[in-house]
Parts: C-alpha cells; sequence; structure tokens
C-alpha cells in the first residue's frame, strides 16, 4: 500500500516563513535606522522659516574689501554655517558643521538678555577700525524671538566686553577649519 501525502503546510515550511520573516523586521529595521531617520531629522531642521530661540549671525565688515568677507550663522542646537573669505572673482563655498559644546555653551552663556540690551545701543565711536582699514563686525542675535544687533564700530559693543572676546572667540574658532 502507498503511503498517503499528507496536505497542509509541513513543520520545515514553518520554519522557512518564520525565519524569513524576522529577516525581514531586522533588515528594515536596520535600513530605518542607518538611512531613513538620519536624512528625515535633518530634514526635519531646514523647515523652519524663522529660528525663535536662539540664533546668532556674525558678519565681517571693512571700508574696501577685496572678495567676499566671512559670515557665519549658528542655530540655537550649535550647528552652523560659515561662509569662509574669497579673492575677488573666488566663490566661497560655505562650511557646515557643529561648534565643540564648550565653546557654545560659553556663547550661550555670555548672550543673555540683559547684556544683549545693554550692548545693542547705539553709540558714537572715536573711529571704527573699518574706517582705518581694519575690520569691523556686525552681529544679530535672535533671542527668545526678539532681535538685537551689535556691532563694533556704532553700538557699546567694545573691545573689553565679555560678550566680544566671547565673540572673537567664534572668528578664531572658523579661521582654523580647513
Amino acid at each position: 500500500m502507498a503511503h498517503a501525502k499528507k496536505k497542509g503546510v509541513k513543520k520545515q515550511d514553518l520554519i522557512l516563513i518564520a525565519v524569513t520573516f524576522v529577516m525581514g523586521i531586522i533588515a528594515g529595521w536596520y535600513l530605518y535606522v542607518m538611512a531613513f531617520a538620519p536624512q528625515f531629522n535633518e530634514f526635519l531642521g531646514q523647515t523652519e522659516s524663522v529660528y525663535e530661540d536662539l540664533v546668532l549671525v556674525g558678519e565681517e565688515y571693512r571700508a574696501e574689501a577685496d572678495g567676499t568677507l566671512p559670515s557665519f550663522q549658528i542655530l540655537k542646537d550649535g550647528t552652523f554655517s560659515y561662509v569662509p573669505a574669497t579673492a575677488l572673482g573666488d566663490v566661497a563655498t560655505p562650511m557646515e558643521g557643529t561648534l565643540p559644546r564648550a565653546l557654545w555653551n560659553e556663547v550661550k552663556a555670555d548672550l543673555t538678555k540683559a547684556r544683549l540690551v545693554k550692548l545693542d545701543t547705539v553709540v558714537v565711536g572715536e573711529g571704527c577700525a573699518s574706517a582705518n582699514f581694519g575690520a569691523d563686525f556686525t552681529y544679530t542675535v535672535t533671542l527668545s524671538s526678539v532681535e538685537y544687533t551689535l556691532d563694533t564700530c556704532t553700538t557699546a559693543l567694545s573691545a573689553d566686553t565679555a560678550v566680544r572676546t566671547t565673540l572673537d572667540k567664534l572668528w578664531k574658532y572658523f579661521a582654523t577649519l580647513p
């Protein structure tokens, strides 16, 4: 008498289906973590049209400039976009990155509302560095949706203030970038 074939799913087939399902879950998780999630998080930061918590923009200016002068923008999380100085006719390539935590913490500690209000006042200086073939700097600080403008030539941001010393450290850091 011949053996009758069993109908239905064999144990070996069930194991194969279960292993395939588990491998699909592992592969999907890996792709999500390694490819989709980092790009999605990066994209989220770029959708904000107005940054309100803390944004620092710095620009150098001179009476006569041969090319593009450096500038930067730093967001509340310490990420920056820096455009280095270039010669006349050259195209500046922006650099992006994150400031060292110690430096960014120092900047945040110095940029208090009380200091910004004090430094945002217009003063008549003895002479600006930019008028004597030197460089002056202008900063726009947005703190809690309020914008403050600081300038080494036209506001109370003199060389002997703690805020100016800290902002100079930022320029020194950006000068070290490749």
